[in-house]
């Protein structure tokens, strides 16, 4: 498990918690015929420093039924217009080190390492290799 491999580990309860709080937005990808969850997307809207942020705090996609068949992008297109629309000015996320094929999902997306990501701002010897996870981020074209 990609959780464990960070040296997170998995915690059920919080992620619950995490999903059921009055700020989280998700967007369900169901099967037209089953009607079953083949992915999901989970979004907060958010101030980071003086920046209007879309927050992407997780992406999920079926891999037997959905992988590799554009739902993961299609729902990062959404969650880009949804930004748009709401006048955001970044899309931002957190990506484990260890998911190579999502960090290389989101770099074909164009999202790239943020300023606020840790191995930006390695300071008295913190260890940038101790850090588990990359900020990206994705700057919106001004509607202005």
């Amino acid at each position: 498990d990609l959780y464990e491999q960070a040296g997170w580990g998995w915690n059920a309860l919080k992620k619950k918690r995490e999903l059921e709080d009055k700020e989280a937005r998700l967007l369900v990808a169901t099967d037209k015929m089953s009607g079953s969850v083949v992915g999901f997307l989970h979004l907060r809207f958010l101030r980071e420093d003086d920046d209007l942020v879309l927050y992407v705090y997780e992406l999920q996609v079926e891999q037997a039924s959905a992988s590799r068949k554009g739902l993961g992008r299609h729902l990062m297109m959404l969650a880009e217009l949804i930004a748009r629309k709401s006048e955001m000015e970044w899309v931002m996320l957190t990506v484990l080190k260890c998911n190579e094929a999502a960090n290389k999902f989101y770099t074909g997306l164009k999202y790239t390492v943020d300023e606020l990501s840790p191995q930006m701002s390695v300071y008295d010897g913190d260890d940038e290799d101790e850090v588990s996870y990359v900020i990206l981020s994705k700057r919106l074209p001004s509607r202005k």
